[in-house]
């Protein structure tokens, strides 16, 4: 993250260990406000979103690694602990705690992606079969198809192909293994262009059946497409998503399927101001299905919102998230976030 932005944007610290080692110390502050619409819940907080201190370690240009807890309002965790052997652009290795290889949202750094949320959350909201909330990440990380892992990956660029597989635990972030099975993922994204990458990505892994006593296997598809960049000018995220909705079991210990999109647009616009240097629209729409066999379960959700550049990633971000399920009432959040990255 560090190495995409101009040194004058950047505070850090640099230190050596030791002689050997080149440490590289950053991190980020989030303070959040957010409403919510559901009776019953608070109507409003502050929360702290997350605090991170990351440590970006180099030996040499072979190997590397990665530590970085956070403090956020549900625990205190590590969120990336691995080390990496670098054996040229076209091949990496891997190991310890990283994200797992799947789609472009889950991928994409928070400090970057242009919504507050990547779930869009409305508090209170516990509707959508077996995942609670029918949104796009909702999906891919809560059945644990995506985001943090324990095991190793191998990936690099290849000409204008980027790949990346990796073999893991499948029990989410720091947690031990319970049955001996792994999971898999697999992404590869063509550069097609400047500023656009087209990627597919599949994922399997494996869940213990409540309801047959027996472990059975899930798998999700997809694709999505990143066209235009962080910088300046349109920007635009989209994906879609199918699979094993393996929290959604029926009398039998079968499975649902679920599909779900998604889209983000934005339009980052500079400007010469004394405290403001870019503003950002942005606008989301997300769809989802926990059950494609059953009728009136599904959702969308729906986020315009503004974004606040002060410096590289430090800004204040504006979003309205509002939950419109095929049954039920229409519920909103409002949350704004101050960034601090540095």
């Amino acid at each position: 993250m560090i190495g995409a932005l101009p040194a004058a944007a950047r505070a850090q610290l640099e230190v050596k260990a030791n002689n050997l080692a080149e440490i590289k110390f950053s991190g980020r502050v989030n303070l959040q406000y957010n409403t919510t619409s559901v009776d019953g819940n608070r109507s409003s907080e502050f929360l702290l979103r997350r605090v991170r201190l990351t440590a970006d370690v180099k030996f040499n240009d072979f190997l590397s690694g990665k530590i970085e807890p956070e403090y956020a309002v549900t625990s205190t965790r590590v969120r990336d602990a691995y080390g990496r052997l670098t054996f040229g652009p076209g091949f990496r290795f891997t190991f310890g705690q990283f994200k797992k290889p799947i789609d472009v949202f889950q991928l994409t750094t928070s400090s970057i992606l242009p919504v507050v949320e990547r779930t869009g959350f409305v508090r209170g909201v516990d509707s959508c079969a077996g995942v609670g909330f029918c949104s796009f990440t909702f999906f891919s990380g809560g059945l644990l198809y995506a985001d943090r892992d324990i095991g190793v990956m191998v990936d690099g660029k290849i000409g204008v192909l980027d790949y990346a597989f990796s073999v893991t635990n499948g029990e989410g972030v720091f947690s031990k293994e319970d049955n001996g099975e792994k999971a898999f993922n697999g992404r590869v994204v063509v550069r097609a262009a400047k500023d656009l990458g087209i990627g597919i990505h599949a994922a399997q892994l494996d869940y213990a059946n409540d309801s047959t006593g027996q472990v059975d296997y899930g798998t999700a598809y997809g694709a999505d497409i990143d066209w235009g960049n962080y910088e300046s000018g349109l920007h635009v995220i989209a994906g879609a998503l199918g699979g094993t909705n393996w929290r959604n079991l029926d009398a039998e210990g079968k499975a649902s399927r679920f599909a779900t999109a998604q889209a983000i647009l934005s339009y980052k616009a500079p400007v010469q101001g004394k405290y403001i240097s870019a503003i950002e629209p942005i606008g989301r729409v997300s769809w989802a299905d926990p059950d494609m066999d059953a009728t009136q379960d599904r959702a969308w959700l729906f986020t315009p919102g503004i974004q606040f550049f002060f410096l590289a990633r430090n800004k204040m971000s504006f979003n309205a998230d509002i939950y419109v399920p095929d049954q039920g009432r229409t519920e909103w959040s409002f949350k704004g976030q101050f960034w601090m990255y540095f």
